[in-house]
């Protein structure tokens, strides 16, 4: 029993094309090469059945979502009409009523938004959740007595976006770019934070460590490049092994530094010596290991390198 190319059906042998989509129903063995050659190039064959039903699984799918989406839609719209009606019948003006109705608002934005454009990219879908997030904290903090405390939370909302578009434009951006915009993405927050609680802690404290912090990931991402390009009869490895351990003395001892300096203390390092103690061996080990090839050669085989 032939099958419909269009639908999937299956039809009678005498059926001559297909009851639902009257598409013709064409017997290969009554055709020559050229006309199967030019149905070919006309409307290339794939296997109809499983077409026709992921086709009808898809758009089932993208249905019962868009009724999901509007069933939900319209509860919500229920409850924000209905409590606007009870207060503004008991107290003639919009009072308790906003808390409610801005949460049922926000509830649209975090579970039917997404629900109704989910084609798009999952880290597009947390942006806008973010977003939504943020601008409700900012209307429920500024209802009372203006923003205060909303500030902080929604900072660190908008600071989480710029982050995750920044992971979603990676591939179309350079390294280097993308780690400095996550770099100033970061200084901004604590500058914000900064100004919020006035401490004045930004510039003699923050912006060191963080700039420190950030060229020294630069130069281990660098590092981890040379290395492997370079890998093969030389221990490359033990190279970058020295150089992690310098990097991990530096930001110790600017941390250090810039703690001691900022809360007044006489003795500007501390305990960063406890950190280059207990890094300096692991060095001077790697440093003889690089240099030895009796060690390098016995340190592959102990551990199956």
């Amino acid at each position: 029993m032939p099958y419909c190319v269009h639908c999937g059906v299956k039809v009678a042998d005498s059926m001559q094309s297909c009851p639902l989509c009257n598409t013709p129903i064409l017997d290969p063995h009554d055709l020559d090469s050229t006309e199967i050659n030019n149905l070919k190039l006309r409307n290339p064959l794939t296997p109809p059945y499983n077409d026709s039903k992921e086709s009808l699984l898809t758009n089932s799918f993208i249905y019962h979502r868009g009724l999901l989406g509007g069933i939900i839609s319209f509860i919500l719209i229920i409850g924000i009409v209905t409590t606007l009606i009870i207060d503004l019948s008991i107290n003639q003006h919009i009072t308790w009523s906003f808390y409610p109705m801005l949460s049922l608002a926000t509830v649209w934005g975090l579970v039917v938004f997404p629900i109704l454009y989910h084609r798009r990219p999952n880290i597009i879908t947390l942006v806008y959740d973010a977003l939504f997030l943020a601008v409700f904290l900012l209307l429920l903090d500024n209802y009372g007595n203006g923003v205060s405390w909303g500030w902080f939370p929604a900072t660190s909302l908008f600071a989480l976006t710029i982050m995750l578009l920044v992971i979603h434009k990676r591939k179309k951006i350079a390294f280097q770019l993308s780690l400095s915009l996550i770099y100033i993405d970061i200084l901004l927050l604590l500058f914000c934070f900064d100004l919020l609680t006035h401490g004045n802690w930004f510039f003699p404290l923050a912006l060191p460590i963080v700039s420190v912090v950030w060229v020294s990931n630069g130069l281990f991402i660098l590092g981890a490049r040379w290395a492997h390009k370079n890998s093969g009869t030389r221990p490359q490895g033990y190279l970058y092994t020295i150089f992690i351990c310098i990097l991990i003395i530096l930001i110790s001892m600017v941390t250090n530094v810039c703690i001691s300096s900022f809360t007044d203390q006489k003795r500007l390092v501390s305990w960063a010596y406890s950190i280059a103690v207990s890094v300096v061996p692991i060095a001077i080990f790697s440093f003889i290991a690089y240099h030895n090839s009796h060690i390098y050669a016995y340190i592959r085989k102990k551990f199956h390198l």
